[in-house]
């Protein structure tokens, strides 16, 4: 795997923004429990994302490393429920690197994934208007 350093695309970064075949499934999902799933699964990330990205990001500044573990996969988790695998291919990465996996170096990283949570963002919200 290449480093993020080089800001050269990681293989998790090939594509669009949101997976075609994860929102056919998330359809499907819905079309089993009714109107409004998606709509709360969108809804709920949009709320959580920032305030866990902040935190991720703070307790990596702090040194906590299993802390900012635990939110990166939270929000790796979470993206790749709703096809946004470029992030969750980073979020990955920078969950990997917090338990000490690879020379990854967290700072650029938390950075990426900050421009690739924005990409996210504003395709989830286009989706759902």
């Amino acid at each position: 795997m290449e480093p993020v350093q080089e800001q050269r695309p990681l293989p998790s970064e090939v594509g669009a923004v949101l997976d075609a075949r994860t929102w056919a499934g998330l359809h499907h999902l819905e079309s089993l429990t009714g109107p409004g799933a998606i709509a709360d699964l969108v809804e709920a990330f949009l709320a959580d994302a920032p305030q866990r990205f902040r935190r991720m990001e703070n307790a990596i500044l702090a040194g906590e490393l299993a802390a900012a573990g635990r939110d990166a996969h939270d929000l790796k988790a979470n993206a790749a429920t709703l096809g946004a695998l470029r992030l969750a291919g980073v979020m990955a990465e920078i969950e990997a690197a917090a338990r000490g996996e690879g020379d990854l170096d967290l700072l650029v990283a938390v950075d990426r994934a900050r421009t690739l949570l924005e990409e996210a963002q504003e395709a989830l919200s286009r989706r759902m208007a």
